[in-house]
């Protein structure tokens, strides 16, 4: 056996026929025919780092187009510098407060009202006057940048104050600090400290007008006051004049004075408790209503006899306080001598009796009203429709006790002011009215003097108010650029070019549904049983680029490097192929071999001419049949004629005899197309077309069919049912996927016997943007067999053959 022969079926292995459910069938390069597993859309870190390799130049192009798009624009940039100046918005007790501050109890000033007013054209008006009025930079003679290019031809206020806007940024520091920065940029160090100084102050002057002004409008509504407060009292002093001179000097008696003491915190009294009852009550009506909403009709259920009776000592309770009240008003020494009144004791003692029934009769409502309904009395608070309701019912019950309680404190004041003010009518005449004016005239003396006071103080803070705001820090000049970030810009450019290239290059991988590598069949589950590289570095290496070249007399293309250097790492690949055919299928005898592709110009003639040429190599007679009858290119290949050839033998025009289509190159035998024929399809699948391979197969260890591509014509799918194997060639980043699947299917409906495809013109670098690939099939691409030897240095038939063609010139 051939050494080769030995040394391919050590690593040989099986694969079966492509079928319509096992599309994993056929062979790749790990072995031959071993099937390749698929793989389906997965995406490795191997596939990840090829497709970036592969688009390393659009990558690199995308970056440094960005990258310096990037630079010019930061480098032509003007240089910004920033000044900052700080603000402190106070509001202290009795500092800077206004009256309806002391009234209502205002609390701090809103910082972010204050950053409003920072930024109104109003403020920013002021501003920019004296921006004009200052006109030039600082210690310099430079026009502010603000105001444009020529001194001439200045702005108006209205446009300063519209510039302002981008010059300046005002914020808070934060939402726990009544501080706001004050943030001037500009091109000039000088300006922006200018603008962010000029900021602080403005703002300053207008805060403490502001604050003198509200001090102003209090003084002079506490003026108003003192004013109508004085008249009342010149009214009612006048008043008690007229009725001293017409009733004469008359001092009312104890009595009516105390009655018109009482009458007065009475009514005071009622007051206060109408407003608390009419609060008991909207509250007693919200729950009510809360209540209907969760079980209509709940609030109108919601009765006790025990609630007569609890209104009932409540107004007993309310009586007793106003007796109680009465004893200490006609003998104020009893607050806090109780016992030396027998019947003041007894009050008291009765109106704990009643408290203690009042609390305990409280207890057994809410229980009550709980129960009312089949709810349970002990539910908690947990979140439910039972609980809630219990809930409700016992806050109704306490709200309506309360309501209660005020309804009877109210009465019980009313039949109390009703009881004085009887007693007051029981008075002279003269006493009461005595007593009234005089009563008047204090009250109106006392609020004369709270006011009096106010006014005092509202003038000192009119003097001494300077605003509730202060500045923290004044804006210096800055000293270096805070814009351009040319390091960040770099950085930012050079990012996001990276990213944009590996878009692009992901992008347009994505959308090339091109075959380029061994992997893109292997994912499809389509064995690859020959790798086959792209050969022009060889031809330009070995043939200084020529296409064909003459051997012992024959002109051969260049293309059939099996024959013309059959050491190169090429021909190893195609020996390689042979092997992975010739097991392809363990089951069968394979002999017979179609060579098909998807379309024309991918390369199959080549392949299946140097296929043929390493089989009679390895001393196997070899039969290459041209059955492409449209295009026929083998015979030129190898330096023959066209006829006699294949038609002719179908046509019995020319006997067949092996010797007459030797083809000079040991054990291989060649038959070309032969004559142009007008229906080559019909030829391919006749029955002497079938009989005439039989007869071949007598003579002949294989025998290499070349067809047309099987998606331009049907001359290859009528002729795989005669083969015992079919390989279809597939170039590398020229056929598509769905050209190939389309071949496939094609193949299949006919039930031909695929073994797998051959990868032709592979460009490592291509494919995976590098040279140090080394193939996940077991072998790497001529590293193992020479490939520096064979393309650095050259190897001996290369050499040999520069060393003949040089011999011959100088012959010449």
């Amino acid at each position: 056996m051939h050494p080769l022969m030995s040394n391919h079926n050590a690593r040989s292995g099986g694969s079966d026929r492509f079928h319509p459910d096992a599309r994993t069938n056929g062979a790749d390069a790990r072995g031959p025919a071993q099937a390749a597993a698929p793989t389906g859309t997965e995406f490795s870190l191997r596939d990840f780092l090829d497709v970036l390799l592969k688009g390393k130049w659009s990558i690199l192009s995308s970056f440094s187009i960005i990258f310096i798009a990037v630079a010019v624009y930061t480098f032509l940039q003007d240089p910004e510098y920033e000044a900052m100046s700080v603000l402190l918005i106070e509001s202290k007790p009795g500092q800077g407060q206004t009256l309806e501050d002391v009234l209502v109890g205002a609390g701090n000033r809103n910082v972010y009202n204050e950053v409003e007013i920072l930024k109104s054209r109003k403020l920013r008006r002021g501003i920019a006057e004296q921006l004009i009025n200052e006109k030039y930079s600082p210690g310099g003679d430079q026009l502010l940048s603000i105001l444009g290019n020529d001194p001439n031809d200045l702005p108006s206020v209205r446009q300063v104050v519209d510039r302002l806007d981008g010059y300046v940024t005002i914020r808070p520091i934060s939402k726990d600090v009544d501080m706001i920065r004050v943030i001037s940029t500009s091109t000039d160090p000088a300006e922006a400290r200018l603008i962010a100084n000029l900021y602080a102050d403005e703002y300053i002057f207008t805060n403490r007008m502001k604050s003198r002004q509200q001090m102003k409008a209090s003084k002079e509504f506490l003026e108003k006051q003192v004013d109508i407060l004085g008249e009342d009292i010149g009214r009612i002093e006048g008043e008690v004049e007229l009725f001293q001179a017409e009733e004469g000097a008359y001092s009312p008696d104890q009595e009516a004075s105390e009655l018109v003491k009482q009458i007065s915190e009475l009514k005071g009294a009622r007051d206060r408790a109408e407003v608390e009852l009419q609060k008991a009550q909207a509250g007693l009506q919200a729950l009510e209503d809360r209540a209907n909403q969760a079980e209509p009709g709940l609030a109108r259920r919601i009765t006790s006899g025990v609630e007569r009776k609890i209104e009932s000592l409540q107004q007993k309770t309310f009586e007793l306080d106003g007796l109680i009240e009465d004893k200490y008003s006609k003998n104020p020494q009893l607050r806090g001598n109780e016992s030396s009144d027998a019947q003041l004791m007894e009050y008291i003692a009765q109106r704990g009796e009643y408290q203690k029934r009042l609390a305990s009769l409280t207890d057994q409502y809410i229980r009550e009203v709980k129960e009312a309904g089949g709810i349970d009395p002990t539910a908690g608070g947990s979140v439910n429709p039972i609980a809630y309701i219990s809930e409700l019912r016992s806050r109704i019950a306490e709200e309506r006790i309360n309501a209660k309680g005020k309804e009877a404190e109210l009465n019980a004041i009313k039949r109390r002011l009703r009881e004085y003010e009887a007693a007051l009518d029981r008075v002279p005449g003269k006493s009461v009215r005595q007593a009234q004016l005089e009563r008047g005239l204090q009250a109106r003396n006392d609020v004369f003097g709270i006011v009096s006071e106010k006014l005092q103080e509202a003038r000192i803070a009119e003097q001494s108010e300077i605003g509730y705001a202060t500045i923290v820090d004044e804006a210096v000049t800055p000293t270096s650029p805070v814009r351009p970030k040319v390091a960040l810009n770099l950085i930012i450019g050079a990012f996001f070019g990276l990213v944009l290239g590996m878009c692009l290059v992901f992008l347009r991988n994505a959308m090339d549904n091109r075959i380029r590598k061994p992997e893109d069949l292997r994912k499809l589950g389509i064995g690859v049983v020959g790798i086959v590289p792209d050969m022009t570095r060889v031809l330009k290496d070995d043939f200084e680029g020529r296409d064909r070249i003459v051997e012992e007399g024959r002109s051969y293309s260049t293309s059939l490097i099996a024959l013309l250097n059959p050491l190169s790492p090429v021909s190893e690949n195609y020996r390689r192929m042979r092997t992975n055919i010739q097991f392809s299928r363990p089951d069968e005898n394979v002999q017979v071999i179609m060579v098909t592709s998807s379309g024309p110009g991918e390369g199959k003639t080549v392949t299946a001419a140097n296929l043929a040429i390493t089989m009679a190599q390895a001393g196997r007679p070899t039969l290459y049949v041209d059955a492409d009858l449209r295009r026929p290119a083998g015979h030129k290949m190898l330096g023959i004629d066209k006829e006699p050839g294949l038609v002719e033998l179908l046509f019995d025009k020319h006997p067949f005899d092996p010797d007459l289509f030797a083809s000079g190159i040991d054990d291989l035998f060649v038959i070309p197309a032969g004559s142009s024929v007008p229906n080559p399809a019909e030829l391919m699948g006749s029955r002497r077309m079938k009989e005439f391979l039989t007869k071949l197969r007598n003579h002949f260890d294989y025998i290499v069919l070349d067809t047309p591509p099987v998606l331009a014509v049907t001359d290859a799918v009528l002729l795989s049912n005669l083969s015992d194997a079919t390989v279809i060639v597939v170039s590398a980043n020229e056929t598509d996927l769905h050209s190939l699947e389309r071949t496939i299917e094609s193949l299949r409906a006919v039930d031909a016997p695929v073994v797998g495809t051959i990868l032709n013109r592979f460009d490592v670098k291509r494919a995976y943007g590098y040279y140090g690939y080394r193939y996940s099939y077991g072998y790497g691409y001529g590293y193992r067999y020479g490939y520096y030897d064979y393309y650095g240095e050259g190897s001996a038939r290369s050499k040999q053959r520069k060393a003949s063609r040089s011999l011959e010139q100088s012959e010449v």
